[in-house]
C-alpha cells in the first residue's frame, strides 16, 4: 500500500496504527512472560541477559545481543506495548549496525 493511498483513505493508517499497537503489545506480553519487565515498567537489563545467554545457540550472535542489551534503553515508556517495542527495535537495530561493521 503506497503512502499515496493513505492520503485518500485515512481509514487505512489508522487500521494500519491500529495492528502496529496490537504487535507492540504481543512483544510486551513476550517479555513479560518471560518476567524481563521491572515493577516500574522498565526493562530488567539482567533478566534479558539472562534469558538470551539461555536461548541464543549462535554464539556470534549471542554475543551482538548482549553489546545491543547494554546498548539500548530500557527505561518506562507511556506503556509496556511501547517500551517492549522500543527496546527491541533498538535491540535489532543495533545488532544489524554490529555485523556492518564486521
Amino acid at each position: 500500500m503506497s503512502e499515496r493511498n493513505d492520503v485518500f483513505h485515512p481509514s487505512l493508517s489508522i487500521r494500519r496504527a491500529e495492528q502496529c499497537w496490537r504487535w507492540k503489545c504481543v512483544l510486551a506480553c513476550s517479555l513479560e512472560k518471560q518476567d524481563v519487565f521491572k515493577e516500574d515498567g522498565s526493562i530488567d537489563r539482567t533478566k534479558e541477559k539472562e534469558l538470551t545467554e539461555k536461548l541464543a545457540k549462535d554464539e556470534e550472535l549471542k554475543k551482538k545481543l548482549l553489546k545491543a542489551i547494554d546498548e539500548c534503553d530500557v527505561s518506562a515508556k507511556a506503556d509496556k506495548c511501547e517500551t517492549a517495542y522500543e527496546f527491541v527495535k533498538c535491540k535489532k537495530s543495533k545488532v544489524r549496525q554490529i555485523r556492518k561493521r564486521l
